[in-house]
């Protein structure tokens, strides 16, 4: 098999988005349960790559995803601080190649969860805080008559979003 490095093909890399986190947080009980909102995505490109012709190759890729949150919170005066959990309610993903073959990316398996600790202080009614943890999005291979990405050897590549993540986190807590 071909590497990345022998064929001069762009890593995926760290990817970059925003999102939205709507949680409900009964008095005298520590846990609280919400939605997430979130979409991230990277754009990669190389020059020169003798496997696509010696010409450049860029792509975008990313994705979207509405979430189930739970948290607990373990401190939750001034401060707050606990784990936080999502399940993937609807997930999608999406690619963008330069030579035009671009679509959603259709998964037998679109399923994402994650685990994390997320921690902060509460300033009268504005929170700012961070969250580390690991998303696990395995979305597999693509079904058959998707838009999918190619590797060398023409077999269709699975798109694997998991890994640690870290969030910063500004918000109004009532």
């Amino acid at each position: 098999t071909l590497t990345n490095a022998q064929i001069n093909a762009p890593e995926v890399g760290t990817l970059s988005g925003l999102g939205v986190d709507g949680l409900i947080k009964i008095p005298v009980i520590p846990v609280g349960f919400g939605v997430r909102y979130e979409s991230a995505s990277v754009t990669r490109s190389t020059a020169n790559s003798p496997i696509f012709g010696g010409v450049e190759y860029k792509y975008e890729t990313g994705f979207t995803r509405l979430a189930l949150l739970l948290n607990y919170r373990l401190i939750s005066n001034w401060v707050y601080l606990g784990p936080i959990a999502s399940l993937g309610l609807s997930d999608s993903t999406f690619f963008k190649e330069k030579a035009g073959n671009d679509g959603n990316y259709k998964s037998s398996d679109e399923t994402s969860y994650s685990v994390g600790l997320e921690g902060g202080m509460k300033l009268t009614m504005l929170l700012v805080g961070a969250e580390l943890g690991y998303l696990f999005a395995d979305y597999g291979t693509p079904k058959d008559g998707a838009a999918y990405l190619e590797s060398p050897d023409n077999q269709k590549l699975p798109l694997d979003f998991s890994g640690p993540y870290l969030k910063v986190s500004v918000g109004v807590g009532f």
